[in-house]
């Protein structure tokens, strides 16, 4: 797998702007448990899903999915809770609690498990209006 981008891409899950419940067919659950352990989680923009050997691709770097990278919000996630990875060759990524969440409750709590009928903690217009402070923000610093 190719080396992650600087920052968490724009839809990245693991962004405090992410659209809640946007995790493909995981469960909120299922995305924790696979950034705690030593998994390699791709970026899920570089990951050609519709190919039915998606995975196998990626691994062998062949295919559609040859050009997975890993994902950079999964590797600032990590660290923001404090995971550190038993390989010390792999990449790591700085601490960043204000993109990203800065604990596994915060992940589940904005990305409620849709599959229990759970209502969402963030409704979407509050977070398209914290998503264009967001933008504001950025552009008042450069």
């Amino acid at each position: 797998m190719k080396p992650p981008c600087a920052t968490p891409c724009e839809k990245c899950p693991f962004r405090r702007l992410s659209l809640p419940g946007y995790l493909g067919e995981s469960t909120p659950r299922e995305f924790l448990e696979q950034v705690l352990s030593e998994t390699e989680m791709p970026c899920h923009l570089t990951v050609d899903y519709s190919t039915p050997f998606w995975r196998e691709e990626m691994e062998t770097n062949t295919g559609g999915s040859s050009d997975a990278r890993l994902c950079a919000g999964a590797l600032v996630f990590q660290a923001n809770v404090g995971k550190l990875p038993r390989d010390g060759s792999r990449p790591r990524l700085s601490r960043d609690t204000q993109t990203v969440f800065a604990s596994p409750q915060e992940f589940l709590a904005h990305h409620h498990d849709w599959q229990n009928g759970e209502k969402p903690k963030v409704d979407l217009a509050t977070l398209a209006e914290r998503r264009k402070g967001a933008k504001k923000r950025k552009r008042a610093r450069r």
